[in-house]
């Protein structure tokens, strides 16, 4: 991801503090939350880079996916996962 899309940064720093919400009230087992937690600051540590692997961006992103979308209760953050995500890709096409 270009560093232009400062807006895509904080939509995936607001998706780690919604996971630890989430983990807070109980509503996501803490070792689905680090490690989903991690794959989304790997992909914002990529994005602040002076050349980001838009690549490397995408595979965390999608790791990430496949971890909300093992968790039942995890329903309203995969929308707000789902809705970051596509405005990250679209910013990288």
């Amino acid at each position: 991801m270009p560093k232009g899309c400062p807006a895509c940064v904080i939509a995936l720093e607001e998706l780690v503090l919604e996971t630890r919400k989430m983990t807070t009230n109980k509503y996501l087992a803490p070792n689905v939350a680090k490690k989903l937690i991690y794959e989304i600051q790997e992909a914002i540590a990529e994005s602040k880079k002076a050349v980001p692997d838009s690549k490397l961006i995408v595979g965390k992103l999608s790791g990430a996916k496949t971890l909300i979308e093992g968790v039942a209760s995890a329903s309203g953050l995969l929308n707000d996962f789902a809705k970051t995500t596509t405005k990250v890709i679209r910013y990288l096409q």
